[in-house]
């Protein structure tokens, strides 16, 4: 693993994606807040890390208990502009499916809702993300009563991938299904 050095001149967008890439990294390896505090802090230097330590020793002054979740609260405070916030949310705000495949569509929203879903509600995730679905698969992912927003997605990449093969093969899979069930001349070809 091999995080990032953040330097404290990066852009807005460059000082998010920091942070988002170097939790995704601690999330992947699972490392505990005390842990993940300690290595983000490492990978601070020059103007960053004369403003971890001068903001550091002001949360300890103030009794704020420095943790992973303070660190990224001060981290976006300062290097990430309210305006660069307010864009975002303004785009996860009116971010629809159009003409990207789900796939695309739940990576730009999960890209992009970061910021504004993260505190989220599991529950507001997964809706937000089938609201924004094409209206056929809308109804389809609806009806198939995902309870979170991983299951949302499986339930449209799924969907997906069967409302994009010809009709035909279509027909083909639901006659041996039915074949199977009912015929006497063996096993099913096709277990559903």
């Amino acid at each position: 693993m091999s995080p990032q050095i953040f330097n404290g001149d990066e852009s807005s967008e460059d000082a998010d994606t920091w942070l988002q890439h170097i939790t995704g990294l601690f999330d992947r390896v699972q490392y505990d807040d005390v842990l993940r505090l300690s290595l983000a802090t490492f990978q601070l230097r020059k103007s960053a890390e004369r403003w971890w330590c001068g903001t550091s020793r002001t949360l300890e002054e103030t009794g704020v208990e420095i943790i992973w979740d303070s660190f990224c609260v001060a981290f976006r405070q300062e290097y990430v502009s309210e305006s660069y916030m307010n864009a975002r949310e303004r785009e996860f705000d009116h971010l629809e499916q159009g003409t990207m495949s789900v796939r695309e569509y739940a990576r730009r929203f999960s890209s992009i809702g970061v910021c504004p879903a993260c505190s989220w509600p599991e529950r507001a995730k997964r809706t937000k993300f089938i609201e924004g679905l094409n209206e056929e698969l809308y109804t389809l992912v609806l009806s198939s009563k995902p309870e979170s927003y991983a299951e949302a997605v499986d339930s449209a990449v799924d969907i997906d991938k069967v409302c994009s093969m010809p009709v035909g093969f279509l027909l083909l899979v639901y006659v041996l299904h039915v074949a199977g069930r009912r015929g006497p001349r063996g096993p099913s070809l096709l277990r559903v």
